[in-house]
């Protein structure tokens, strides 16, 4: 633990960009707000402050004159780019949009979601400069108006984005403040009409990027199999829209996802692969700015996701560190270009891929070393490769692994063991791929050769990656992820640097003490609940024995419609689970429901009696005692609760 110690000694930007951060989130917990002027007034003021101290070399007072402006700098940004919390479901209003748009999150047609910075005008209420997250539907892919930079106006339905009610819910709150968005607008294809295009150098460079990811996408489906050609357009282009949810489960279970999400793994692959290519270019100058020209030309054909510019900065600065035959300081080096990102766009520490994907570059810098040293210790007979690939793994996950759980309610059990296999043969087809569509346009043979390579190396990884999702103890789901992620990844960082036998069991059985105390902190309270869905009122109501759920339409008369969340959360329900619904959408996640849970009694109700139980203040089922035979709402056979019957 003495490399760790000295680590983190020896990486000033980590402890200022932490300390800003913990000031910054007080400055908004706190609710401090000047107003605009006078808070860029005093940014101004600071800023010149420090400096003139840093001149006067009174170091302590300018460094901490620079954390408090970054702070303030920072909680500024968020306190005006983040949307209105408000807790329940507003319906959307009718409202008229022009602006332009800024980026493509979402070209999936017949959905094309997109960042829309301009006018709203919201009819009833006076226009606004903002920027609004805008889902179009009824897309065919042959818009005019589908590329960053140009001009639109729409006719849309706008609202607040919802904070998640459920732990199952998708986060579009935080989704878009992250994003640097105030509202949520949908729309049909038949009400959007582009209004102008933009002629700048930038809006003409999107465009031939967008151009030349259609032809690379265009080649992935001519070379690979259906089987495979939606998997090699994640890993080589960033595109996962051609990825079954089957396909996508399969890897969130077996703990690999992140190999389909282009991230520093990848970037981190291609200049590993680039370094070694270009060691006989005897000019370093040369050498770095083809390094840099390459990894630049992957991330944007890649869509330029964030994680993936902050890996290529980082490699980038890295290898011209390393040319320079200066000593690289890797936590130094991420944590400063975190900090960098957090200047340019504070909206970013909202975002879960910004938080994943520094956290595990954090990791792997802190961790690694101290990692790789201890297993080799261990395991003496292991060989150097698989324990630099474990102690990569186990760094990486022991910061990363509760995050995705906090995020997802997702820990994989076998993640460690399987990127050991699947992270070296994806890497190996990600780096045949690359060369497969290199060779395409000069030769579909030698592209071919490429492919059947690719081939060969993803079948054993996704037959891993299917087979261990199938097991059952591939993952843990739900609220008892959080403190299992924690308390394994951790407990095993802990255990590792038992001394003994004799200090090893003592640490195993704290660890799993403290662990099992987590699982049953977090486990759901059995509360009466009532929430406004958006197409179904819920209330829960605990019983004695299990759970009762009142779900009712809100639209009586309209058709089945799905609620996914809704469905994840009760299945995970413990005891026995009673659903009285009435109406199309509640009967249809009812079934849903029941399909899934072990134990579940689905009964059609009368309308007026769910109403009577969603409007009532008390706890009707606090005195419930266990169930006997009986029916309601005329399903016989059914059984009910004793204080419905």
């Amino acid at each position: 633990m003495e490399a760790l110690k000295k680590a983190l000694c020896e990486a000033p930007a980590l402890r200022f960009c932490l300390l800003s951060l913990a000031v910054a989130i007080a400055l908004l917990q706190l609710g401090w707000n000047w107003g605009r002027e006078l808070t860029t007034a005093l940014l101004c003021g600071m800023a010149a402050c420090g400096a003139l101290l840093w001149v006067l070399r009174h170091r302590a007072l300018a460094y901490l004159c620079s954390v408090g402006t970054v702070a303030l700098w920072w909680s500024m940004c968020w306190r005006e780019a983040l949307p209105v919390r408000i807790p329940h479901r507003l319906e959307p209003i009718p409202a008229l949009l022009a602006g332009q748009i800024r980026q493509v999150l979402r070209d999936e047609p017949p959905v094309l979601r997109v960042l829309v910075e301009g006018e709203l005008d919201a009819q009833a209420l006076p226009p606004v400069r903002t920027t609004v997250l805008l889902h179009v539907f009824g897309t065919d892919g042959t818009e005019p108006w589908r590329t960053p930079g140009e001009f639109l106006r729409a006719h849309v339905r706008v609202r607040p984005p919802t904070p998640a009610q459920l732990p199952t819910d998708f986060p579009e709150w935080e989704y878009c403040a992250h994003l640097g968005a105030q509202w949520v607008a949908t729309a049909h294809r038949e009400g959007v009409a582009l209004w102008a295009r933009e002629g700048s150098w930038s809006a003409s460079l999107s465009r031939w990027i967008a151009q030349q990811r259609q032809h690379v996408l265009h080649a992935i489906a001519q070379l690979y199999p259906e089987w495979l050609a939606g998997v090699m357009a994640a890993l080589l282009c960033g595109d996962r829209s051609k990825l079954q949810p089957e396909e996508r489960r399969a890897f969130a279970l077996a703990g690999v996802a992140h190999v389909l999400a282009v991230s520093g793994l990848h970037v981190g692959i291609l200049a590993a692969a680039l370094s070694i290519a270009l060691g006989f270019v005897p000019w370093q100058g040369l050498r770095w700015g083809i390094f840099c020209i390459a990894l630049a030309a992957f991330v944007l054909l890649t869509g330029a996701q964030p994680s993936a510019v902050r890996a290529g900065i980082t490699a980038a600065l890295a290898w011209g560190i390393a040319l320079l035959q200066r000593p690289v300081m890797l936590p130094n080096l991420v944590a400063a270009v975190a900090l960098m990102t957090l200047l340019l766009d504070p909206a970013q520490a909202f975002s879960s891929s910004f938080q994943l994907s520094t956290m595990a570059m954090l990791g792997i810098a802190l961790l690694y070393e101290p990692l790789r040293q201890r297993i080799q210790e261990l395991l003496p007979w292991m060989p150097a490769g698989i324990v630099q690939l474990s102690a990569v793994s186990l760094a990486a996950s022991t910061v990363s692994a509760p995050l995705v759980a906090l995020h997802f309610q997702m820990f994989s059990l076998l993640a460690i063991p399987l990127n050991l296999v699947v992270v070296p043969l994806c890497s190996l087809g990600m780096l045949a791929g690359i060369l497969s569509l290199l060779a395409y346009p000069l030769s579909s043979a030698v592209a071919g050769l490429y492919a059947s390579a690719t081939q060969a190396c993803m079948l054993p990884a996704m037959a891993c990656v299917r087979t261990a999702a199938q097991l059952p103890i591939a993952a843990v789901e739900g609220w008892s992820s959080i403190p299992l992620a924690f308390g394994i990844q951790w407990g095993l960082l802990w255990l590792l640097w038992a001394p003994n036998l004799r200090v090893l069991l003592p640490r195993a059985l704290t660890v799993a003490v403290l662990t099992l105390l987590g699982v049953l902190a977090v486990r759901p309270q059995h509360a009466p609940m009532s929430l406004l869905r958006e197409h179904i009122l819920l209330r829960q109501l605990p019983l004695t024995e299990g759970t009762l759920l009142v779900l009712l339409d809100r639209y009586p008369h309209g058709k089945p419609r799905p609620d996914r969340a809704l469905e994840r959360y009760a299945q995970q329900l413990p005891g026995h689970l009673w659903i009285l619904y009435a109406g199309n959408s509640s009967e249809y996640a009812a079934v849903r429901i029941a399909r899934a849970h072990p134990q579940c009694t689905v009964i059609q109700a009368p309308e007026h009696l769910l109403r009577a139980l969603l409007a009532s203040p008390g706890h009707p089922g606090s005195a419930a005692t266990a169930p006997t035979e009986g029916h309601a709402g005329g399903a016989p056979g059914k059984t009910a609760p004793p204080h419905l019957r």
